[in-house]
């Protein structure tokens, strides 16, 4: 089900508390996010995933009656007090949120492999249909990225040559090595 968003399950989130601006708090990368201490239901804005403008940022908000879920660096981040910060967003999983750089010089396959992995495990819940997106660029592969028979999973681009996978791995098991399986 694209379009999912996760503010339905909170309280409307607190802004800046402490300063009172009616502005969600700030940080400049998901490294800072997680030095925060937030109170229940406080908002922050996070620039990106490990410089401003990189597509890793957005906004997150505390959950209070999470104690337990992974920080996975993208959709669940741990603060410093230990308190969950989730990530509010509809529609897809974006790749750059896991730290795919889409350069041609980067290895991107882990940062593509856990977003696909993370829209499987949202797949397979309660969701339905989610949609793992890769943006325009260029993304190097180095291994084979895993979807097997998931229903309900789906993975676009921004389009013919606008988005491209490049293969830059063993080719030693013989001329087809599989990108994708």
């Amino acid at each position: 089900m694209a379009g999912y968003s996760q503010r339905g399950r909170y309280n409307r989130p607190r802004y800046d508390s402490a300063q009172n601006t009616g502005k969600p708090a700030s940080a400049a990368t998901v490294a800072a996010t997680r030095t925060i201490d937030p109170d229940a239901n406080d908002a922050i804005v996070v620039d990106g995933r490990t410089a401003g403008a990189d597509g890793g940022g957005g906004l997150f908000v505390c959950d209070p009656n999470d104690t337990s879920t992974v920080d996975d660096g993208a959709l669940t981040l741990v603060a410093a007090n230990g308190r969950r910060l989730k990530r509010i967003y509809s529609g897809a999983i974006d790749v750059r949120w896991f730290g795919a750089r889409g350069d041609g010089v980067t290895d991107d396959t882990a940062a593509i492999q856990a977003a696909i992995d993370a829209g499987i495990a949202l797949a397979g819940g309660y969701r339905g249909g989610v949609e793992v997106y890769v943006p325009r660029g260029d993304f190097r592969i180095t291994g084979v990225l895993s979807i097997f028979n998931v229903s309900g999973l789906t993975f676009t681009g921004a389009g013919k040559e606008a988005t491209r996978l490049i293969w830059d791995g063993d080719y030693s098991v013989g001329s087809y090595a599989p990108m994708v399986r």
